[in-house]
């Protein structure tokens, strides 16, 4: 019986040292077994985003707790084709390409793989000084003067020269962004925009489209294009106008004319397309008869109607190619309130204050044969030549 416990005491002790050695055994190969961690990758070279040279050392750093088995590059150039790919098994990682200025483009990945078969990935796009120094853009649609319809779907289009991969569109009002129309979409020349229909009416958009991988890669629409709201074309329909060829009170008059119920309450014109700034407020009818200043005779004019916030087309004429600023003592017109060519045979009593709307202008001097120079009143109940009323 105390053999027997003596054995069986050898035995537990053998045992416990069995179970420790293999503890220690499985503590050392862990690391192996639940590694699930991948390498790390960094670019060493190039560092530039625009290559220059013909000849570029692709350089990449891999590191892992459990070793670097192996590093797979690839590049790609999307637009020609062209690939090439290295596996390296030992540092340095560094893959050399020859005749870079061939490529138009080249999409880098790296993978780096550790002793378990785990990988990292490393990905960038890199520019061609060649093919940058040759890439353009130009818009074509809108490109000026096109009258498009919120709510409605328009294409916007465009041509490129060595632009590989996508642009961006933006939309801008005058001067100033407005909004993304889209963040990335393919250079294929066409885009189809579905206009919001939040979008105010206007005259003075414009859309830029650039390469999204060098926004200096870019194009503006050459002149502005006008967005309006579908109750425009309801609103104001056959609008057109007139201006005849004499002088009422010697100034440029004005006749417009359209169906569709609309009441004007607004009025905007100038003289050049894409800056209808000027501003007439309308008593509200249904149809105008309007005389404008600062024209001349056989001017080009554009002008556009309001309907409480609602706006039509734009339309645009010549005046009438009678001068309307002549008349009066020695060819004066003395009453004129605009025109003071001949200020002189007026002995100098030129420029009568005079109204206009809701506006009463006064206070104004000659210069140049123009009344410039006013002070105005707002006049909410009206007014007349002596003042508000």
């Amino acid at each position: 019986m105390k053999n027997r416990a003596i054995i069986f005491l050898k035995f537990t002790k053998y045992r416990m040292h069995f179970l420790l050695f293999m503890a220690i055994i499985f503590v050392i190969s862990c690391d192996e077994i639940l590694d699930i961690f991948p390498p790390d990758i960094e670019l060493l070279s190039p560092t530039e985003e625009i290559l220059t040279a013909d000849t570029v050392a692709f350089l990449v750093d891999a590191t892992d707790n459990n070793g670097i088995d192996r590093v797979a590059f690839t590049l790609l150039d999307p637009v020609d084709g062209k690939e090439v790919k290295k596996t390296i098994y030992s540092p340095p990682f560094q893959l050399e390409l020859f005749d870079v200025q061939t490529w138009s483009q080249i999409e880098l990945e790296v993978k780096a793989y550790d002793e378990v078969g785990n990988f990292g990935l490393f990905e960038k796009i890199l520019l061609i000084q060649s093919t940058v120094e040759n890439a353009s853009i130009a818009i074509t649609e809108p490109n000026g003067n096109e009258t498009w319809v919120t709510g409605d779907t328009e294409t916007i289009r465009w041509v490129s020269i060595d632009v590989p991969g996508n642009v961006v569109i933006d939309l801008y009002k005058g001067n100033s962004f407005l909004e993304r129309i889209v963040t990335d979409t393919k250079n294929d020349g066409a885009y189809n925009w579905d206009i919001p229909d939040y979008l105010a009416s206007g005259t003075n958009y414009k859309v830029r489209i650039y390469w999204i991988s060098n926004s200096a890669i870019d194009d503006f629409s050459d002149d502005y294009f006008t967005l309006e709201s579908p109750l425009a074309e309801e609103c104001f329909i056959n609008l057109s106008v007139t201006s005849p060829d004499d002088c009422i009170e010697n100034t440029n008059y004005f006749y417009f004319t359209w169906a569709g119920g609309c009441i004007a309450t607004d009025l905007w014109w100038g003289t050049t397309s894409g800056n209808i700034t000027n501003h007439v407020e309308l008593a509200g009818t249904g149809s105008a008869e309007l005389s404008l200043y600062g024209f001349g005779p056989g001017k080009t004019y554009y002008l556009q109607l309001g309907s409480n916030g609602t706006l039509s087309n734009v339309i645009s004429g010549t005046t009438s190619t009678t001068d309307c600023s002549s008349g009066g003592t020695l060819g004066a017109d003395c009453d004129d309130p605009h025109y003071c060519s001949d200020c002189g045979g007026c002995e100098s009593n030129c420029c009568p204050n005079y109204c206009s709307g809701n506006y009463y202008y006064y206070n104004r001097s000659c210069s140049n044969g123009f009344c410039v120079g006013a002070t105005s009143d707002y006049c909410p109940n009206g007014c007349d030549d002596n003042g508000c009323l």
